[in-house]
């Protein structure tokens, strides 16, 4: 919007007033608050995309370890991992200028990815033998605790941004708060078509074959345009487990499964790094 000089606008004020009995203040006050309104939903947008980003590329490193076919690319991929989330702790740059509502939301995922980091190091250094068991144990049971409670106190302190400024959760955010409900059906079980895509490529993508790719979506050729939306098979990737053994550490199966610590809590919701004889951990 083109700002008005003073006088221009003091006139139009005016005006308002003069031919609208006051009405002017009431449309002054909403604007307003449609402009408040729009900077705090740009303003978690940014958050949450920040965050989310990180969250992504940890889960990348995890896809990699599991695909690992040597121990020592596991440890490179390993070392890749632990440079990145350093190097991510550290760089703030786009959540400058936060309001205090955000600021606090900040904190806890800021600190509960310092707590990853650490766990990861106190893994390192017990499989090292620089931690003997109960320490380790002692560090994992505090930490895990701490990403528990710190992961409670941001999702109570998002439903109290969202409600206090009415702006709503972005997919990132929602992914943040592992909103399950985050995407559709119809999202999941379709692909739109990108620049340089073929049917086989897709195919393939999907564990499937061109032709069924097109019997599915009544396609009478290969040809593909760009933004075209295909039906794909429904994927049911089978979930990997580990079934808990006698002597089995958490720190010690995640170097014989090439999942991190910080994932194996994650995925399996672990209030603690004491495990049973017997029981099933999900590793993806």
């Amino acid at each position: 919007m083109k700002k008005m000089s003073q006088k221009v606008a003091a006139s139009a004020i005016a005006a308002s007033i003069f031919f609208a009995g006051g009405a002017v203040v009431k449309l002054a006050d909403a604007s307003a608050a449609a402009v408040s309104a729009s900077k705090y939903q740009n303003d978690i947008n940014t958050f949450a995309a920040h965050y989310a980003k990180i969250l992504h590329k940890v889960e990348s490193y995890k896809i990699k370890l599991d695909a690992a076919k040597s121990e020592k690319e596991a440890d490179s991929i390993y070392g890749a991992y632990m440079n990145y989330l350093d190097n991510a702790i550290d760089d703030e740059s786009d959540l400058l200028g936060l309001k205090h509502d955000l600021q606090k939301m900040d904190g806890y995922l800021y600190d509960t990815l310092v707590t990853i980091y650490n766990l990861e190091v106190d893994t390192i250094n017990y499989l090292q033998k620089d931690l003997s068991k109960e320490e380790y144990k002692k560090a994992s049971d505090k930490g895990v605790a701490f990403i528990a409670k710190q992961d409670s106190l941001f999702k109570k302190e998002a439903n109290i941004y969202k409600a206090k400024h009415h702006i709503s959760f972005s997919k990132d955010m929602k992914y943040l708060l592992d909103d399950e409900t985050s995407g559709t059906p119809a999202e999941k079980n379709t692909y739109t078509v990108k620049k340089g895509d073929s049917l086989y490529q897709i195919a393939k993508k999907y564990h499937t074959t061109s032709a069924e790719l097109k019997k599915l979506n009544s396609l009478k050729s290969d040809v593909l345009k760009i933004g075209q939306v295909l039906k794909v098979p429904v994927q049911t990737a089978p979930v990997k487990t580990y079934t808990v053994k006698k002597g089995d550490t958490l720190s010690a199966i995640s170097k014989k499964v090439q999942v991190s610590v910080a994932a194996l809590i994650k995925i399996n919701s672990l209030k603690t790094d004491h495990l049973s004889i017997g029981q099933v951990l999900k590793l993806r």
